[in-house]
């Protein structure tokens, strides 16, 4: 897609209502500072131009700047990758073009620098892991239609989440490689001590190579805890006391020297990125396999270092789980029983396979929607799909050894939980999902299919479900301080294909199907103010309105089940009250859908409901995906 000033902006414009400024400033990238925003209420970050650009001599300089930073917006919006900041669109706090545009974007816990001169004990894994992530979103943005090279990789454009999943961001001053593997630009304005030599002169001929230089460097960064400033170009030598020309790899040999240990099986690598002829560095993807390698071997040999260092991080940062919902505070926060509140419907695009039979499973997790298990006997699907509703578009599919698993999302990773293998035996695995890729996370207590799974904070919770012929009420729990499952109270009765929410520090089981083969309309809950005990209190809720529901969380306040048993089309809204009984609390009719929904599954993520498939007004199977937006 060419670049259009105008068009970039009416496609990516945000109405500046909908943005709330914290007054927090984060840092500050290549064009200007970042804050911290709520756009519709999920914490975010923005980026603006910085003042002193808006302060330029010309009308001509002024929009320059300006066109340079929607640029920036047009390419970013373009690019969706796991290890790559995710851009959200652009709005104007004056609220006409007035002023300078600003730029909303997902929001990371902090740079890699920061990282890396706040812990000098960093793990060898965590630390390949980090530059494997790294390694992913540069092969990305190289590897588009028309390359994108990034041209100012440093450890301070490496973003870093809570759980240590590394990102690349700022983009401001990149360019797409319209002429080549190569093009003569002006001398880039990307970090000197992360540049190669062919970009530092007047006139410089460069491309994606250019930024495997500069990754060369960030691994040097990150092995040593050093910022590896070179030295000069050249040195006197002692006997003819002429000078003598070094290499960038010579120029930085004081910093290769110290790597010891773990850290030296980086050296290879790192002394190839650092070449000084473009063409004989590796490709971000030689890169990005090397680094796969060597994590492979560290999962083997520092597991245990790298747990024990992430569970003391988390114990001392206390990092809280995002949750499926949107957090709003005091009058935010839409009134849904005395339906002040109003849902807007509008149709996704199908999903990519029917369900509607075996109750599938699905989790929101970075804007991406997850749905999975479902199915029918005749033919149960061995799956996962991604759905982005930013965009209405239907990404991955993961292929999954299970089906009739539970899904959820554990410290920013997708987790498949259990399940039924191909020859209809349960399972206790536990699957994470790491760079598109399900390996092996842990075993449950007990092999099960057709449970249930809810995380909070650094805990998962597993609930009923199925092995053989026996319906289980057991409930287990994996603390991932101390990488171990235990044993929690049961739930009162035997369930299987029941649903779960968390809303406001409170986990909700409720409905599926019990051992007669009966609909389930039973609530349990238990709050989770007390995970380092490992223990749960069941309480009986009012019962749902009827069985073969879908359940979701909004706003952290309120509980909505949706659809049931007889091809209903209604919403019933719980809300959650601090300290409240379980038995005073009530359904209250909300509303309807615009569509029958039974056996579906949805999510509740952002002001957002996302409900994929079930069985429709004919009582078949459907691809049919509805999102209702409530103002």
């Amino acid at each position: 897609m060419e670049f259009n000033p105008e068009e970039a902006l009416l496609r990516l414009r945000i109405p500046v209502a909908r943005v709330k400024d914290s007054g927090v400033e984060l840092g500050r990238g290549s064009y200007g500072k970042v804050r911290g925003v709520e756009f519709d209420g999920k914490v975010c970050a923005s980026k603006e131009v910085h003042q002193w650009m808006l302060e330029l001599p010309s009308p001509e300089d002024l929009m320059r700047v300006k066109n340079d930073f929607l640029r920036e917006c047009h390419i970013w919006s373009m690019l969706r990758h796991p290890n790559v900041v995710q851009f959200l669109g652009i709005y104007y706090p004056s609220g006409d073009e007035s002023g300078p545009p600003v730029m909303l974007m997902e929001r990371m816990q902090e740079s890699l620098r920061s990282l890396v001169e706040k812990h000098d004990n960093i793990p060898l894994l965590v630390k390949v892991s980090i530059l494997h992530d790294a390694s992913l979103g540069l092969r990305y943005l190289h590897c588009q239609d028309t390359p994108i090279v990034h041209r100012d990789l440093s450890p301070n454009n490496i973003l870093v989440s809570p759980y240590l999943e590394a990102k690349i961001t700022d983009l401001g001053v990149a360019k797409t490689m319209k002429m080549g593997n190569s093009k003569t630009m002006t001398a880039t304005p990307g970090t000197a001590v992360f540049m190669p030599p062919e970009a530092l002169g007047d006139r410089s001929v460069y491309g994606p190579s250019l930024d495997v230089f500069s990754f060369g460097g960030v691994m040097l960064h990150i092995a040593t805890h050093q910022w590896p400033n070179p030295t000069s170009w050249s040195q006197i030598d002692p006997d003819t006391r002429k000078p003598i020309h070094l290499t960038e790899v010579q120029r930085r040999q004081q910093y290769i020297d110290v790597m010891t240990g773990g850290n030296a099986e980086l050296k290879p690598l790192i002394i190839s990125c650092l070449a000084d002829d473009p063409d004989s560095r590796p490709t971000a993807a030689d890169a990005s396999e090397k680094i796969k390698e060597l994590k492979e071997l560290y999962t083997t040999h520092d597991m245990m270092d790298s747990l024990s260092w992430l569970a003391e991080i988390r114990r001392t940062s206390q990092p809280k789980q995002p949750q499926e919902q949107l957090v709003l505070n005091g009058t935010d926060v839409p009134d849904l029983i005395n339906q002040s509140a109003k849902i807007t419907w509008e149709e996704g695009a199908p999903a990519p396979i029917l369900s509607g039979k075996f109750v599938a499973q699905a989790v929101s997790l970075n804007g991406t929607v997850y749905v999975g298990s479902g199915g029918c006997k005749e033919d149960p699907h061995f799956r996962i799909d991604a759905f982005h509703p930013d965009t209405n578009m239907w990404g991955d599919t993961i292929k999954t050894p299970v089906t009739a698993f539970a899904l959820t999302a554990l410290m920013d990773k997708l987790v498949v939980v259990g399940g039924e293998t191909k020859n209809k035996k349960a399972s206790n695995k536990v699957l994470i999902l790491e760079n598109h890729k399900l390996r092996n996370h842990s075993e449950m207590l007990e092999k099960r299919c057709d449970a249930t799974a809810a995380s909070y904070q650094w805990t998962m919770i597993i609930v009923g479900g199925a092995c053989g012929s026996t319906i289980l009420k057991s409930t287990e729990m994996y603390d991932s301080n101390t990488c171990q499952w235990y044993k929690c109270d049961d739930i009162p009765q035997p369930v299987y294909s029941l649903q779960s929410v968390v809303v406001d520090d409170v986990l909700y089981v409720m409905g599926g199907i019990k051992e007669d083969h009966h609909l389930s309309r039973l609530v349990y809950s238990s709050h989770l103010d007390n995970l380092s005990s490992h223990q749960l209190q069941w309480k009986s809720v009012s019962d749902i309105p009827r069985g073969g529901t879908v359940a979701v969380g909004l706003f952290n306040k309120y509980v909505l089940v949706l659809g049931g048993k007889s091809r209903q089309d209604t919403i019933h809204v719980l809300k959650v009250e601090k300290g409240a009984s379980g038995a005073n609390t009530s359904w209250h009719l909300m509303g309807t859908l615009p569509s029958v929904h039974y056996w579906a599954t949805a999510v509740g993520m952002d002001n957002k409901i996302v409900i994929v498939g079930g069985r429709g007004d004919d009582a078949t199977m459907t691809t049919a995906v509805t999102i209702g937006t409530v103002q």
